[in-house]
């Protein structure tokens, strides 16, 4: 289990311990799904806000984006085209007019071909209010209303409003392709990934006792697995890379269904560090 994990997981037992009101429960959920909060919270059964775990430093969200070849500028993709990522768009846009930076040679040779690279904030001099400014607004808009830091694994855990992150933390990001995450198997992958992990489950060498579709008070579907032993590392992933069985937050040999992204696209990789 990874640090950030290790500090998830102990940053939930400790609001569950320290914060005693009735009928009152922090759940973790979060793991590598980058669509997941990290830690939501409950009044019985019913679903309040969430907590978002940062064990220091942290990576603290993204944006897919694309490049405008004519006008020399970057453009967010799919979800990321929404009015909480323009006003950063617009200014690494006009950092790089100004310092003459042309986007597609960063990332593409003189063939067309991806290649990897990337260029950080302190180039393009982007303000760490700038950057703060975003980031706590994308979590707000997931209805996130603290953050739970820490720079060591059982020391303390400093508990900040979203509102006054900017006081807290040092802000960057870098530009960089980056292969998305994981995410719930959807539902209309159901069939093949299960057809798939019987397959893998023969040529690997281990027997599947359970398998569950659940649904979260949000009323989003999880897909779960009971195996008769703990898989090492490399037979985690299956279906030719498109699935991965992740075992965080979960009982010994329980593990959820993922679905792994296919794009390898460039991204704007937002960090934070405790101070």
């Amino acid at each position: 289990m990874k640090n950030w994990e290790i500090f998830e997981k102990n940053a939930t037992k400790y609001l569950n311990q320290s914060i005693n009101l009735h009928n009152i429960n922090f759940i973790n959920q979060g793991g590598s799904d980058s669509f997941s909060n990290d830690i939501d919270v409950l009044k019985d059964t019913n679903y309040l806000f969430s907590v978002e775990s940062k064990y220091s430093p942290s990576q603290s969200g993204q944006i897919v984006i694309d490049i405008n070849n004519e006008r020399n500028e970057i453009y967010g993709t799919g979800d990321n085209s929404e009015k909480i990522d323009q006003e950063i768009i617009q200014l690494i846009n006009e950092a790089a007019a100004y310092k003459q930076i042309i986007f597609y040679n960063l990332f593409y040779d003189e063939k067309g071909n991806p290649i990897p690279n990337n260029i950080r904030n302190e180039q393009l001099g982007i303000s760490r209010i700038a950057i703060s400014d975003r980031i706590k607004n994308a979590y707000k808009s997931k209805n996130v209303k603290f953050f739970i830091s820490s720079s060591e694994l059982d020391s303390y855990k400093a508990v900040i409003p979203i509102d006054e992150i900017h006081s807290f933390f040092d802000f960057s990001f870098y530009i960089r392709r980056k292969r998305s995450g994981t995410h719930n198997l959807p539902m209309k992958h159901f069939e093949d990934a299960i057809d798939e992990l019987k397959q893998h489950s023969i040529n690997t060498g281990f027997n599947i006792l359970e398998i569950q579709k659940k649904v979260n008070e949000k009323g989003v579907y999880k897909t779960t697995c009971v195996l008769d032993k703990q898989l090492p590392r490399p037979n985690l992933y299956f279906g030719e890379g498109k699935y991965y069985l992740s075992n965080h937050g979960l009982k010994e040999n329980n593990y959820a269904i993922k679905k792994r992204a296919k794009t390898n696209n460039i991204n704007i990789v937002f960090n934070i560090k405790y101070i």
